[in-house]
């Protein structure tokens, strides 16, 4: 099966975190959160069905942080928010919701934080298996806003600019790969910032098939020929 995003949402934050609207997750099956900030508390995550969340390697400097979070959940659908919080972190989050994942879908993650530079790669991963789905987040505190792009075949899927006194900048991308390849984007920031952080990970694809197929049973009509 193959992954297919369901929907996509952010909430650009403010001194203490914030909330997303809602969006409606009806069928996803994995769903992924991008935290970016400054790292003065431990930022946790939430969403308004309740579903537990599993968090990477938080990748942190002296004045920036992004990390992942996952979720298989138990409850998805309509009026679906998400939430991130931790005092003065000034930093928000950005959503995925995918149908296709496995049951026990991680598979591995990558990260790093640099100063001083506007791009910056995560770290290469080669996924273990085909049609797996690689996400990647940023946090950035640039000097002045400035735009992201990433390239490597990712497509961004929300992001903000760096608003100072506000919120850090952050962003979130994805690739659906067929077959598994060594992935290492490069996130660019269009102009120079103080620092800046990216993380990346690999989550597994349902088994396709489902059981085989089958074959109708044709039932054919003859004629007996007399024989004289």
């Amino acid at each position: 099966m193959a992954f297919s995003l369901i929907a996509n949402t952010q909430e650009v934050g403010g001194q203490n975190g914030g909330t997303t609207g809602a969006i409606d997750t009806t069928g996803a099956d994995l769903l992924l959160i991008s935290i970016f900030g400054y790292p003065s508390s431990v930022s946790t995550v939430s969403d308004s069905k309740s579903n537990s969340w599993n968090i990477l390697t938080l990748r942190a400097s002296a004045s920036i942080f992004t990390g992942l979070f996952w979720s298989t959940p138990v409850s998805v659908g309509s009026g679906h928010t998400f939430s991130v919080s931790g005092a003065n972190t000034f930093g928000g989050l950005q959503v995925q919701a995918w149908s296709g994942s496995a049951a026990s879908p991680f598979d591995q993650e990558s990260g790093t934080t640099s100063g001083g530079v506007s791009t910056l790669q995560p770290g290469s991963l080669t996924p273990s298996e085909d049609n797996c789905l690689v996400i990647t987040g940023m946090a950035h505190e640039a000097n002045t806003s400035g735009a992201t792009s990433i390239n490597g075949g990712f497509t961004i899927s929300d992001g903000t600019g760096y608003q100072g006194g506000v919120h850090e900048g952050g962003s979130m991308a994805y690739l659906v790969q067929t077959s598994a390849a060594a992935a290492n984007p490069t996130w660019n920031i269009t102009n120079a910032t103080a620092a800046i952080g990216a993380a990346m990970a690999v989550f597994k694809a349902a088994s396709g098939g489902g059981g085989g197929s089958v074959v109708p049973m044709i039932m054919h009509s003859y004629r007996r020929r007399r024989v004289s």
